[in-house]
């Protein structure tokens, strides 16, 4: 008797000590899990952030200034590197997941395969992309600029100073700026003595390359005068497109969760941020020209317009099924200012 007694006082120790580790396993994984989804919404959010505070930046002055496109392809053509819109982006609308199924279309966007894109092999594929989320592009010049070290007359290549801080190389597009003008091109050839690097753009026969006989100055006025040298300086040229796409990642059951996508310039996409299911945008836009918001719109029905600020939504999961059942989701959001259009 005293034995049965022990044995089964055991057994309702043991399946009370058990339920106690199972509701710890899942307490801890419900909390890992809050953990996870929170902290992937916040860092999806300060990464476009960033992109979106520093878009449009164009030198000595953001604003005012028309970038001279030195290239044989037109702005429409050069996706990747046409800094003439800051910020521009697409309203996912359709299910399909064909280039019509965002708004304004996916037609000149860097396909994979396609002569929008500058290295065929490290485009985006629109079959790839979540359908019904929205995609951001966001342009600007890298910073700081490399100085031109003397005035560049027109039909001349610029010469910089070649540091230890040089950033560009060859084979990269550049912009050259001053206060007063700005031209993109392509470094086909660097010349480098004694501390300094001349650029050279040699023309080529493609979209991407150099036009034959074309100056970086369209009215024939030097860079850097009269204001010295120090007045003008060449750009490395960024382009960040954020997107949300499935990853290559498996949860605990066993299925791929999306991420975070982002395509910066001529290089291939990568994977930021595990667990972003949603990317929804709206544009702050000015109708009057004031300098601030005057309503905020659905990236189709923006387009062209003067974006002031960006409102972000992005929905996070918690990667890893809870229960064996569906991951936890939260969406949080955040309005951005465009500060080099303010």
């Amino acid at each position: 008797m005293e034995l049965m007694l022990a044995l089964g006082l055991g057994v309702l120790v043991a399946a009370g000590a058990a339920r106690l580790f199972a509701d710890s396993q899942r307490t801890y994984r419900l909390l890992h899990g809050q953990t996870r989804m929170q902290e992937s919404a916040r860092q999806a959010l300060d990464f476009i952030a960033r992109s979106v505070r520093n878009a449009g930046y164009l030198g000595c002055r953001s604003s005012g200034i028309t970038v001279r496109n030195t290239l044989n392809g037109a702005w429409g053509d050069i996706f990747e590197i046409d800094v003439t819109e800051p910020v521009q982006a697409f309203d996912g609308t359709d299910a399909r997941g064909s280039a019509d199924s965002w708004t304004p279309s996916l037609e000149r966007f860097p396909v994979r395969g396609s002569r929008n894109v500058f290295v065929r092999g490290r485009g985006i594929d629109p079959g790839a992309v979540l359908p019904l989320t929205d995609v951001l592009v966001l342009r600007r010049l890298a910073a700081p600029g490399a100085r031109i070290a003397e005035t560049l007359e027109p039909g001349g290549f610029p010469v910089v100073e070649d540091d230890d801080d040089l950033a560009i190389e060859t084979g990269d597009f550049a912009v050259i700026s001053d206060c007063r003008q700005a031209a993109l091109f392509r470094v086909t050839r660097m010349e480098r003595e004694e501390g300094f690097a001349t650029l050279v753009s040699g023309p080529g026969a493609g979209p991407f390359d150099n036009a034959a006989g074309v100056s970086l100055s369209a009215a024939g006025t030097p860079y850097g005068s009269p204001f010295g040298p120090e007045g003008a300086a060449v750009f490395g040229v960024v382009t960040e497109i954020y997107f949300v796409a499935r990853g290559a990642g498996r949860n605990n059951v066993g299925s791929a969760p999306a991420s975070l996508w982002r395509k910066t310039t001529i290089n291939a996409p990568v994977e930021l941020i595990q667990g972003i299911d949603d990317l929804q945008l709206r544009l702050g836009l000015d109708g009057n020209g004031d300098g601030a918001v005057d309503r905020y719109a659905p990236p189709g029905a923006a387009a062209g317009q003067d974006v002031r600020s960006v409102e972000v939504r992005v929905t996070a999961n918690s990667v890893d099924a809870i229960d064996g059942t569906e991951p936890m989701r939260r969406t949080l959001s955040r309005v951005i200012a465009v500060r080099n259009r303010q």
